[in-house]
């Protein structure tokens, strides 16, 4: 790692080059001829090409950079969230997983990447927690964390406050931490990427006591169950210029969805049993919830249930006869007519 009064940068020192490490230290001051590698983290990498000692005085400005990636020692953090185990291939062609998570503090959210599954799957998301043996390195998107087989993660006692930003606050170019209530959500919709692989996206507005933001989920966040009404937690997300101008919150790789529990009320309706996009649905004429357990498309039923966040488990049903005059206020509603 080399800096001045302007930031730092990460050398990279290959061949002969490498074999001269030896002859400098800490506080070398160095004329060097390098090329930068791509990427857009804080920390610039820069290769080589040339190096020499210069008679010279450099003042580093120690406040206004970032410590070296390496050992992270212990970290305590909040486990907001863990996503299913994912298989990969390794250099020598083996087969091994890996499981990705979010994890938070007071300084930030940061990425985690277990290479031991089982590491992680044993603690509880939600919870606090000490990690012990991680390394850190920076990425686009700031700090990163590895945590290989002689890592571990135990429970932590100390209470761990992660800072929470207002839609008021928000500015492109940023990454924010936003609590808010699903305002409306639209279904999510698949493509292919440019790599070739299905994925999927979801747009939906949030809202908080200081305004409402649009939200663009991406990957396999956007096909998880959401209604109008959800409280919700987006750790990481990306603020960007839409389409029309407007800013966005963006949803992607480092990034958390957290949906808050709701109570659970007990329902008494009568409606139609019909085919949605995202499932069967009890269509109420004033309301459509979706059916936990299916029942039969076409079916005017009465149905007693427990109804949590836009779903009904049913208890009881039971087939009503429709009521002529109910039906056509229903289809004057769809129509348009008076």
């Amino acid at each position: 790692m080399v800096g001045d009064e302007t930031g730092r940068a990460k050398l990279a020192l290959w061949d002969e080059k490498a074999g001269g490490v030896s002859e400098i230290g800490v506080g070398s001051v160095l004329e060097i001829l390098g090329r930068p590698k791509g990427g857009g983290g804080r920390v610039v990498d820069v290769t080589a090409i040339a190096i020499q000692e210069a008679a010279c005085d450099i003042t580093c400005n120690e406040a206004d950079t970032l410590a070296p990636a390496g050992p992270a020692g212990d970290i305590e953090v909040r486990l907001i969230a863990v996503e299913a185990p994912r298989a990969f291939r390794r250099r020598d062609g083996s087969p091994g997983e890996m499981v990705e998570a979010v994890v938070g503090n007071k300084d930030g959210i940061f990425r985690l990447v277990a290479w031991v599954p089982e590491t992680l799957l044993e603690a509880e998301t939600g919870t606090n927690v000490v990690i012990r043996g991680a390394v850190a390195r920076e990425s686009d998107r700031g700090i990163e964390y590895s945590l290989g087989e002689a890592g571990s993660v135990s429970p932590s006692d100390r209470e761990i406050v992660i800072p929470m930003d207002t839609i008021a606050g928000i500015e492109e170019g940023k990454s924010y931490s936003i609590a808010g209530t699903v305002v409306s959500v639209q279904p999510s919709r698949s493509f292919v990427t440019k790599g070739g692989r299905p994925s999927s996206v979801r747009n939906l507005v949030i809202a908080d006591s200081t305004g409402e933001v649009p939200v663009v989920i991406w990957g396999e966040k956007a096909d998880g169950h959401l209604v109008s009404g959800d409280r919700i937690e987006a750790y990481n997300a990306a603020a960007r210029r839409g389409r029309y101008g407007d800013t966005e919150l963006h949803l992607s790789w480092g990034s958390a969805l957290v949906v808050l529990a709701g109570e659970e009320e007990e329902v008494d309706v009568r409606g139609t049993v019909i085919a949605t996009g995202q499932g069967v649905a009890l269509d109420t004429g004033d309301a459509c919830y979706l059916l936990a357990d299916p029942l039969p498309v076409g079916y005017d039923l009465r149905v007693r249930g427990s109804l949590h966040r836009g779903v009904i488990t049913v208890h009881h049903a039971e087939a009503v006869i429709p009521d002529p005059g109910d039906l056509q206020s229903r289809l004057d509603r769809f129509s348009g007519q008076p």
